[in-house]
């Protein structure tokens, strides 16, 4: 299901800063801004450059209604879950968990950051 996508000038009123992640390689700012988020991602190896992404509320309360308590869930799993497929684009669901890690929802499992994949773990 695709939403409509929020008008710029509308996602930069108000910001309010909830956190910061990192994963990798990759630092992400989480701003709130009425119900969705926006995350500024910045790179170190990228001289002075970064990205924004926004994430709607309801894709973040969705995915953790789903898979509250879980541990070591991949952003894969998640996609494949039978609940998720027709609602969420397959980016949309990493940065919903960077979002979630950001607010302290979820946390990154330590032990994936040498592996391929990286491992969330998701509170009660």
């Amino acid at each position: 299901m695709r939403k409509k996508t929020p008008k710029v000038k509308y996602l930069l009123n108000d910001l309010q800063y909830i956190g910061s992640t990192e994963s990798k390689r990759t630092i992400y700012y989480v701003f709130q801004t009425g119900k969705d988020y926006l995350i500024c991602s910045y790179r170190d190896s990228t001289y002075r450059s970064g990205n924004f992404n926004v994430v709607m509320a309801d894709t973040i309360e969705r995915v953790y209604r789903i898979f509250n308590g879980e541990k070591r869930v991949t952003r894969r799993q998640i996609e494949e879950h039978p609940r998720m497929k027709k609602f969420i684009a397959d980016f949309d669901v990493l940065q919903a968990l960077y979002v979630m890690v950001a607010m302290r929802q979820v946390s990154i499992d330590r032990r994936s950051l040498n592996a391929k994949a990286l491992y969330f773990n998701f509170k009660n």
